[in-house]
């Protein structure tokens, strides 16, 4: 419930507006949470830190994460070797879509379809009403809901993808394995 301005002087997002702007390291003042930490854990010991909290001493204010990725989670590095060759003049680039978001709706696509070396063959997204309506409107000859069917099609030759960003490195990683150029 938020009470009128004259009855509470601060509100929960003025405080946390606040110890946001006073924990910050740029601060000549800051907010010294230091003291409140009762405990510093790495990630992958999560299951300890929540028992603590559950069922620990009442004294445990704070934990602190370790954040950084538990080994067998960090990405490897993948190389290919990207040939030279340049399509024929007259080559049309056959394009797949995975995702339909607003921004590739309103500006990619649009200038894509408008291009006339550019065929708009398949667009994969998460939801199939979204895939055929979204497809449909845009002019891309086929609508799926599975990757497979951009990254298996050899007449795709270009993918663009615009999905959630945790999931651009694995969608650009298999385009690439599959041979496609990615944008």
């Amino acid at each position: 419930m938020k009470y009128p301005a004259g009855y509470v002087r601060w509100t929960e997002t003025d405080n946390l507006r606040d110890s946001a702007r006073l924990m910050s390291p740029s601060q000549s003042a800051h907010l010294d949470v230091t003291s409140l930490i009762s405990h510093r854990f790495p990630f992958d010991r999560a299951e300890e830190a929540y028992e603590l909290v559950m069922n620990g001493p009442s004294r445990t204010l704070v934990l602190c994460w370790n954040m950084a990725a538990p080994e067998k989670l960090r990405m490897t590095a993948l190389a290919w070797t990207l040939s030279n060759t340049k399509p024929a003049a007259n080559a049309r680039c056959v394009l797949g879509a995975i995702g339909a978001g607003n921004f590739r709706q309103d500006n990619i696509l649009p200038v894509l379809k408008a291009d006339p070396r550019v065929q708009l063959h398949t667009l994969v997204t998460a939801r199939g009403v979204s895939s055929s309506g979204t497809g449909a409107k845009l002019g891309f000859s086929q609508a799926s809901t599975d990757s497979k069917d951009i990254l298996e099609n050899s007449e795709i030759s270009a993918v663009v993808v615009t999905t959630p960003h945790s999931t651009h490195a694995a969608m650009v990683a298999s385009a690439l394995a599959a041979g496609k150029h990615v944008l």
